[in-house]
């Protein structure tokens, strides 16, 4: 086939076509950047509601916190008070302790009558020995003597009863760990 159009017109086509496609791209950029406006808007929509959800969540649990910072503080405060118990009976004297190495410096045939406490460790223990002889209560004056617990052993007083002699001993608590124990 001859084309038989004038030059003119042939360029003006070809300029059509190249505008009409021009036309095509410019609507299809638009559309393009007027959909990828939209998606933008959109997402920054969702990302505002995110936000301010994940605020009003951080103010909740601020306020949680700050609920636990109370019951942190008194939990550490009973914690302190224990701590301070803990100490206090550590350092007090455990009179069951006592009684029992009292009983096993003992002589033989003799036994705890009475125990007096005064509850003051700088007060001294007021006890009666009850013995089947004379020797053997005037030995637990030495015997108590070589317990670390006691830094003062002392008789107080001294009885024959007839069928046993009874002591009547006072005892001053060492100023050591020992006589905590």
């Amino acid at each position: 086939m001859i084309n038989l159009l004038p030059p003119e017109i042939k360029s003006q086509q070809h300029y059509a076509r190249m505008n009409n496609t021009l036309r095509r791209y410019v609507i299809l950029a638009i559309i393009l950047g007027a959909l990828l406006s939209a998606v933008l808007m959109t997402g920054n929509v969702f990302a505002t509601i995110f936000t301010k959800e994940l605020d009003k969540q951080l103010v909740e649990q601020n306020q949680k916190v700050a609920k636990y910072k109370d019951i942190e503080q008194k939990a550490n405060d009973i914690n302190g008070q224990l701590k301070k118990l803990t100490s206090v009976l550590d350092k007090t004297t455990r009179y069951s302790e006592v009684l029992k190495d009292i009983a096993n410096h003992l002589p033989p045939d003799s036994r705890l009558a009475s125990f007096n406490i005064s509850g003051d460790p700088k007060e001294p223990l007021t006890m009666t020995v009850s013995a089947t002889s004379e020797k053997t209560a005037l030995q637990v004056q030495p015997n108590l003597e070589t317990m670390d617990r006691f830094s003062f052993v002392d008789i107080q007083e001294f009885r024959d009863l007839g069928t046993h002699y009874e002591v009547d001993m006072a005892l001053t608590f060492a100023d050591t760990e020992a006589a905590q124990r």
